[in-house]
């Protein structure tokens, strides 16, 4: 046991906590199904960038363009990385 908790500890030690508000510019990973088939291998990974307008349970986040329109579903924050302006 106690040799897992220091596999464990020297795991996390590297580990940047990753924390989005409500108001953070994000970018959001392009999937498969929305890019463009001409593009596919040397196209853009991301796209947005989109503000978070409100936050969810267990990472989840909803997004909305500058219009302030807003997306159709929520997004995990795994596919999200922050904008700096």
């Amino acid at each position: 046991m106690a040799h897992q908790q220091k596999i464990w500890a020297s795991h996390h030690k590297t580990v940047k906590v990753r924390k989005l508000q409500v108001g953070d510019l994000v970018l959001k990973r392009m999937i498969q199904t929305t890019r463009q088939k001409d593009r596919e291998k040397l196209g853009p990974n991301w796209e947005g960038p989109y503000i978070i307008i409100a936050r969810g349970g267990k990472g989840l986040y909803t997004l909305a363009d500058h219009d302030g329109n807003e997306l159709g579903k929520q997004w995990n924050f795994l596919h999200l990385k922050r904008y700096y302006v």
